[in-house]
């Protein structure tokens, strides 16, 4: 299956939104926080050195939200894996489908999977799911330390299934690699470039 000719779109409002969301979602002390701690620890200056985390207003100095449950993850035994922070439940090969694969491709894959206790209930996950497995202090792979995940190859871009509001034909994606949703992807354009995104499906949460 040969493909060309892939659109990459780099959102140039991304960095104004995700400042928005942090001014939304601030932790009051009188309220317990339902968000989940990012995993960063460790504190940065503006030339990306580390510093003393004191007063610099970062995640690694507040370290707010809801710890992982310990343990994070269960295997299943079936070829897939638990997430016990989230109740969702994902293939334990992050690279099950083997080949990169526009958009819709991606959609059926999942729809089409049968896999353990999940049946055929599998899908694409929205950028909340797979932004969720994310662990922010760490990189190549931005997982939780002792995932269980298997196969998981650096770089690799996987397809969700949110659509970018601003332009219905992109779609957003999640680098495992760094734990970016930054970029979002044409539907509709081949996809064998250096991103080449597949599918990695889950099932269950809420």
């Amino acid at each position: 299956m040969l493909r060309k000719n892939f659109i990459v779109k780099a959102l140039p409002v991304f960095a104004g939104v995700f400042l928005l969301s942090l001014s939304t979602c601030v932790v009051q002390e009188e309220q317990d926080s339902t968000v989940p701690k990012t995993g960063q620890t460790l504190c940065y200056d503006t030339a990306g050195a580390i510093i003393d985390c004191e007063g610099t207003g970062q995640d690694g100095e507040y370290q707010a939200g809801v710890a992982s449950p310990d343990p994070r993850f269960t295997d299943n035994g079936d070829d897939t894996v638990t997430d016990n922070l989230t109740g969702l439940i994902w293939t334990k090969d992050s690279n099950r489908a083997g080949e990169s694969m526009i958009w819709q491709e991606a959609l059926d894959y999942c729809e089409d999977l049968s896999l353990g206790a999940c049946g055929d209930n599998w899908r694409l996950p929205n950028i909340r799911e797979a932004r969720s497995l994310s662990n922010y202090g760490s990189i190549q792979p931005s997982l939780p330390s002792g995932h269980p995940f298997t196969n998981v190859v650096m770089p690799m871009y996987y397809w969700t299934s949110t659509t970018v509001t601003e332009d219905p034909t992109f779609c957003w994606t999640m680098n495992v690699g760094w734990g970016l949703e930054d970029y979002f992807l044409s539907k509709i354009n081949d996809v064998y470039t250096t991103l080449a995104p597949t599918a990695w499906c889950v099932c269950g949460g809420q």
